[in-house]
């Protein structure tokens, strides 16, 4: 998972990502982020070709979600149990003020299990 200014894919399925950070500098705190985009891409093994319904959380560090959204691919079953991939980007609205600075992580689960982690440093 990457978080960048700007993100979208190609007709010929290639991701085009712009301004990827790994921290951002608010104003002032408490304050409210700008909207952004996060990019990730999923793989499958051939057994677990289907729809899928991801959760995307924004958590601080004691567990508050600031964010949450929900993320639904679909894998396709390919020729010789090859795996199949899904390529996500979509912008980010977080309108909850944050509370603090520190560091913040978005969480990308399946059934319950943390599958991937991007954390975002936030200051002022």
């Amino acid at each position: 998972m990457v978080l960048a200014t700007f993100a979208s894919q190609l007709a010929n399925g290639s991701p085009v990502l712009a301004g990827v950070f790994r921290g951002v500098r608010l104003g002032q705190i408490p304050g409210q982020l700008d909207p952004f985009y996060i990019a990730m891409e999923v793989e499958a093994d051939p057994y677990e070709a289907g729809t899928h319904t991801f959760e995307l959380r924004m958590i601080d560090d004691d567990g508050e979600v600031l964010y949450e959204n929900q993320i639904e691919a679909q894998f396709e079953q390919r020729p010789d149990y090859l795996s199949s991939y899904m390529y996500f980007c979509g912008q980010v609205f977080v309108e909850k003020l944050i509370p603090r600075g520190g560091v913040y992580r978005f969480d990308l689960i399946h059934q319950d299990e943390t599958l991937a982690q991007a954390k975002l440093e936030i200051s002022s």
